[in-house]
């Protein structure tokens, strides 16, 4: 059988009438019929929807590996061509998706309302549980307030908490109470303190702003600086050790904060 050129691509070809080779052919034939093919394809996936169905699960089934990874080699090359088009294609349908979404919530209000709900409790049990033991347990929340507190002084003078807080106190959290309700007094109007009270505060006796070095702070947050005071009380008291309690009057000196701060060395502090 003699081998011609085709006219059109110019490769090798067995002979043929029109001069063009199959694939040439195939292509004009397309473009000349490009509707009447359009229908055919159409009739087509329509009558045979499920082996259609079948035959693509059966080949991904078989080529799972490779189709991965040349979709991800495709996503990695062309990231910015896909996030273009999705921007595109949402701009597109963004009105028509907003509608339906409207809709969707409008019917199923109480069902989505309860999900989102039940989602977000699952999200963060741990967190509301805790807070939960914060709000109704007042030890928990004694224990973290103090906590918060000796994390900020320690954050104010650039240094790091390396230790338990219950190891900071020097004692557990039933003593830490214990010993706060020793220090409890009424109020002028015979209001006695009690543990979860929210007018009452955990006071430092010798403030920590006194202190100066990470061991200074440790020294001055242990359980025996500490006491309960009134909201008010502790709001005029603020940083002056020259504060007198209601009830005991005046409580520290220079000497006393020295000498927790510095032991039986001679170094002094200024007051604050």
């Amino acid at each position: 059988m003699a081998v011609r050129f085709c006219k059109q691509c110019h490769k090798k070809t067995f002979h043929e009438p029109s001069g063009k080779c199959r694939s040439c052919r195939f292509r004009e034939y397309g473009q000349k019929n490009k509707g009447k093919i359009k229908v055919r394809n159409a009739e087509y996936k329509r009558t045979h929807k499920q082996e259609i169905s079948n035959s693509g699960k059966l080949y991904y089934q078989k080529n799972k590996k490779r189709i991965k990874e040349n979709v991800k080699q495709y996503s990695l090359k062309n990231k910015q061509v896909i996030q273009l088009k999705k921007h595109a294609y949402y701009e597109k349908h963004k009105e028509a998706w907003k509608q339906q979404a409207h809709e969707r919530y409008m019917n199923n209000h109480e069902a989505m309302l309860l999900w989102y709900r039940k989602r977000y409790y699952r999200n963060r049990k741990k967190r509301i549980q805790a807070n939960m033991r914060y709000y109704n347990q007042p030890l928990p929340r004694l224990i973290k307030n103090v906590r918060g507190r000796i994390m900020a002084a320690l954050k104010y003078n650039h240094f790091t908490k390396n230790k338990h807080i219950l190891e900071i106190l020097g004692c557990t959290k039933e003593e830490f109470f214990n010993h706060l309700v020793k220090t409890a007094y009424n109020r002028k109007d015979g209001t006695p303190m009690f543990l979860g009270c929210r007018d009452v505060q955990v006071d430092h006796i010798i403030p920590l702003s006194y202190a100066k070095t990470e061991e200074q702070i440790y020294r001055l947050c242990h359980y025996t600086n500490t006491q309960w005071l009134w909201k008010e009380d502790n709001n005029s008291k603020h940083a002056n050790i020259n504060w007198k309690h209601p009830v005991y009057g005046q409580q520290v000196t220079m000497q006393d904060v020295n000498r927790v701060l510095f032991g039986n060395n001679n170094k002094q502090v200024d007051a604050c």
